[in-house]
Order: structure tokens, then C-alpha cells, then sequence
């Protein structure tokens, strides 16, 4: 999701959702907060690998942009009692980047917070109207007729905006759900099936 759409996505959701992006490509050059462009051709993703350290999991892709720069981004996700984080580290590159971290529908209670040591990535918010049609396939339907889901609704899309940098960046995302924040103990069980 972070380079591109994965469609079909194999999966049963039967837990609480904590946050939902569009199936669109997550990451622009052009400003968003001025036009949402949702179909952008001049930046692509490719997934590349995952690798393991110190019991974590990362998330290498690459994206490359209509004039063939190359940039690569470090994605880290963790849980804790309270929600999710996710670690992203940026290549250098000498234009402003935009990550699209989340989407909530305008009647989702949660929060978000970005941080980062370097005081010049922001975080913007947008309302934005979204209309699209998906399939919803299921590991016990996925040789049957697929479901469609069909959103009609508005949602607030929180971007982030990483200026030009000559050196690798990371900053975080952290995603609260204050039905976690009542729990005193949390654990997270997903089985993901994916081909990249």
C-alpha cells in the first residue's frame, strides 16, 4: 500500500479497524492540500523486499519519479498498548515529497501524531469527498463471485510534507484508537497473504 495499490488484497477483517487508505498510490510531488490528483503518473512504487533486525520486520520499496530519480523509503511498523507506529525513512532527494499517512472518515475517532527530530516535515490535514468501487475478497471466496464495496463518503486525509533533504530522514507516524487506550493489554494477530 505504500507504493501502489494491492488489489486484489486477500484478507478477512474481523477485528477493529484502525485506520483505511484509498487504493491509490500514497506518496506525491506535486502539493496535494491544492489539488487531489488521485490518478498521479509522474511518480511510480515498487515493492523491493523485507528484511528482520533486532525482532523487527522492514519494508523496503522504491519509487521513481517521471525524470528516473530514484528514491528509496524504509517503512518499520510496531504496535504498542495504545495503537500503531510506523518508522519511515526517506533516501535523499532534492525535491518536496508528500506522504498520504491516513484516511478517517469524518466520523472516526482517532488520532494521529507525527515526529520527527528534524522540525521542518509537517503534518496537513484535508477534507476530501471519496467515490471508488472495490472488490472484497475473502480467503474462503476467492474462487467464487467477489464482493464489491462501494464508498461514497467524506473523510479527513491526513499528508505529510518532507522537504528537500541531502541526507536520509525518518520520522513517525503514531496512530491512537481510544478503544486501545481503555485496554490495558493489546495484541495483534494478522495473516496476510500478498504477491508482489
Amino acid at each position: 500500500q505504500y507504493t501502489n495499490s494491492k488489489r486484489p488484497f486477500i484478507s478477512k477483517v474481523n477485528g477493529k479497524i484502525l485506520f483505511e487508505n484509498p487504493p491509490f498510490l500514497p506518496w506525491r510531488i506535486e502539493n496535494p492540500i491544492i489539488k487531489s490528483d488521485w490518478n498521479t503518473t509522474n511518480l511510480k512504487g515498487q515493492f523491493l523486499s523485507t528484511s528482520s533486525y533486532n525482532d523487527h520486520v522492514y519494508l523496503n520499496y522504491l519509487l521513481s519519479t517521471i525524470d528516473d530519480d530514484k528514491i528509496t523509503i524504509n517503512l518499520k511498523p510496531s504496535s504498542f498498548k495504545k495503537g500503531l507506529m510506523r518508522t519511515i525513512t526517506v533516501s535523499p532527494y532534492n525535491k518536496t515529497l508528500w506522504f498520504m499517512a491516513n484516511s478517517f472518515r469524518n466520523s472516526n475517532s482517532q488520532s494521529i501524531e507525527l515526529k520527527s527530530t528534524n522540525k521542518n516535515i509537517k503534518l496537513f490535514s484535508k477534507t476530501t469527498p471519496l467515490e471508488y468501487s472495490e472488490l472484497n475478497i475473502t480467503e474462503a471466496g476467492a474462487e467464487t463471485a467477489y464482493e464489491k464495496i462501494n464508498i461514497n463518503d467524506t473523510f479527513k486525509i491526513f499528508w505529510i510534507k518532507i522537504p528537500p533533504h541531502n541526507e536520509a530522514l525518518t520520522f513517525k507516524v503514531i496512530n491512537k484508537s481510544q478503544h486501545l487506550i481503555n485496554k490495558k493489554k493489546i495484541s495483534f494477530c494478522k495473516t496476510v497473504r500478498r504477491n508482489h
